[in-house]
């Protein structure tokens, strides 16, 4: 039997939900079309008023309220060896804290140093030691891209909302009517909170494929 214990810390309760965002803002465009042509009224309202809000900031706030970080669906939360499960039996050890220090130490027998295991001192006043840490931590809310998409801004003059510093696109995710597209977290202010997902990917890349057939001569 393995001896070693697993310690799952987090800021937050556990949220358990089957997405991170309501099921409105996966839905693409086809889909749309195939429910107004079966009768129903096609974009869910969410999409229209994102799409109808001209205010980046308002945007923004609308990203914030709907994207719910840091959840777990209920496949991997509920039932025999779930997550809920191995935290109730003690499989798992589950900190609702933060990490504020670390150090290094080393385990020893009769003297002679043996291996090297990390601290971690833990805001809830727990001290643990660990020999590995997995890291977990979803997403930056900072423009991501770094000095790339920095200095394509600066050098093309390419515009960002002055609220949050993200790419303002058109419908099709083009950066100022450039050949330059954007997708993920970079297209949230078009396409809304889905954006950074496997759905958003989906969305973006139907708007992109969109636009290269409309560019075909």
């Amino acid at each position: 039997r393995n001896s070693r214990r697993i310690h799952l810390i987090s800021r937050h309760p556990i949220k358990e939900q089957q997405f991170d965002t309501h099921q409105d803002w996966m839905m693409d465009l086809a889909a749309c079309q195939r429910i107004r042509d079966g009768g129903g009224e096609g974009r869910p309202q969410r999409q229209e008023r994102f799409a109808g809000c001209s205010c980046w900031k308002e945007r923004r706030s609308m990203i914030a309220q709907e994207r719910v970080a840091g959840t777990v669906t209920p496949a991997l939360y509920r039932g025999d060896k779930g997550l809920g499960w191995a935290i109730e039996r003690g499989a798992v050890d589950w900190h609702q804290a933060e990490v504020l220090t670390r150090r290094y130490v080393h385990d020893t027998v009769h003297g002679t140093q043996k291996r090297k295991r990390m601290e971690l001192t833990l805001s809830c006043g727990n001290v643990i030691t660990v020999d590995e840490v997995l890291l977990a931590t979803g997403f930056g809310k900072k423009r991501p891209g770094g000095a790339l998409i920095t200095n394509l801004v600066e050098t093309f003059g390419l515009p960002v909302s002055e609220f949050c510093g993200f790419p303002i696109v058109d419908e099709h995710l083009s950066w100022a009517n450039s050949r330059i597209y954007v997708a993920g977290a970079l297209a949230e202010l078009e396409l809304g909170p889905s954006a950074r997902n496997i759905a958003g990917a989906r969305l973006a890349a139907e708007r992109i494929l969109q636009a290269a057939h409309e560019l075909r001569p």
